[in-house]
């Protein structure tokens, strides 16, 4: 399978990088940003000793930024075609803290089909069927309890983007945290109709976020916004019988780190590392399609 990619520079850390994308059709290439103070702060909420989870990593791109400013990123993403651009991502820019690993993520460890996207959104593919899938390939499932059982390194940031089984994933990594005096800032996809398919797995996330002290939050056009769990049973309601996916990025903070004061430094720190840590990222022009590289796999 032949996959078009273009290629992307920019200046992270007084360091060129480069980052390969796809071509065209993939919603996370297409909307792709250098990092800056807006879509970085929020691993700046949270101490960065520790190990970033980037589950359902796709191409790289966050997993690229973390890297940077994590202890060690475990990036997992089981479509062969997006998980060879993320390798080549990382090698390109000579990473060495950031592990890929091929496997899918959930709440059990085995085998099982996994639904290839055969649109050019590459990032739509998914333990569950998915509507524009005619292809499935049997591969390895993990849960992350089982990945870090044997490590000496706390989780600082879980980011889970899996296309619906976002609740399966923290269902398997729920002995890891429950351990943790300090718990991870975990980011999501908040994505009702599909998690409507999973029989109380709503209800489970609700009990998960008390019993751990977690507040929700929201993205807004700006900062993170705390929002009442109250408020989140009634969107939860409203969309949990869409036909079509609707959905929002969701922060679980815990409640020692969740303080307007927290919040604010946090974006404060990104902006100053950006400005005086780093030279300000420029982002270089877009390769023409007809001189993409092709990747082959």
């Amino acid at each position: 399978m032949r996959i078009q990619v273009r290629e992307i520079q920019f200046e992270w850390f007084n360091q060129k990088l480069k980052i390969f994308l796809y071509t065209s059709g993939d919603v996370v290439s297409t909307l792709f940003n250098p990092p800056n103070a807006l879509n970085i702060y929020p691993y700046f909420l949270t101490k960065r000793k520790g190990y970033f989870l980037d589950i359902g990593a796709h191409i790289g791109t966050a997993s690229v930024f973390a890297s940077y400013l994590f202890g060690k990123v475990l990036a997992f993403e089981p479509d062969p075609r997006s998980s060879s651009i993320l390798k080549q991502n990382t090698q390109i820019n000579n990473i060495k803290n950031i592990e890929v690993i091929s496997k899918a993520v959930s709440d059990y460890c085995g085998v099982s089909y996994f639904h290839i996207e055969n649109t050019l959104n590459a990032g739509r593919s998914s333990l569950l069927e998915i509507p524009n899938s005619t292809e499935k390939i049997e591969i390895e499932v993990v849960t992350l309890d089982s990945v870090l059982e044997t490590s000496n390194l706390d989780v600082s940031y879980i980011k889970v983007d899996v296309e619906g089984i976002e609740i399966n994933v923290l269902k398997g990594i729920e002995e890891t945290i429950s351990h943790q005096p300090v718990k991870p800032v975990i980011q999501l996809e908040f994505m009702p109709s599909r998690w409507h398919h999973t029989k109380n797995s709503f209800y489970w996330f609700l009990e998960f976020i008390s019993d751990n002290n977690y507040v929700p939050f929201m993205t807004t056009q700006g900062l993170i916004c705390p929002i009442d769990k109250r408020v989140l049973i009634g969107i939860f309601d409203s969309w949990k019988n869409l036909t079509y996916d609707s959905w929002f990025d969701l922060y679980l903070v815990p409640e020692a780190l969740s303080s307007e004061g927290n919040i604010l430094g946090a974006y404060n720190d990104a902006r100053y590392l950006l400005q005086y840590g780093a030279q300000q990222v420029q982002c270089s022009s877009y390769q023409p399609e007809e001189n993409s590289n092709s990747l082959m796999f």
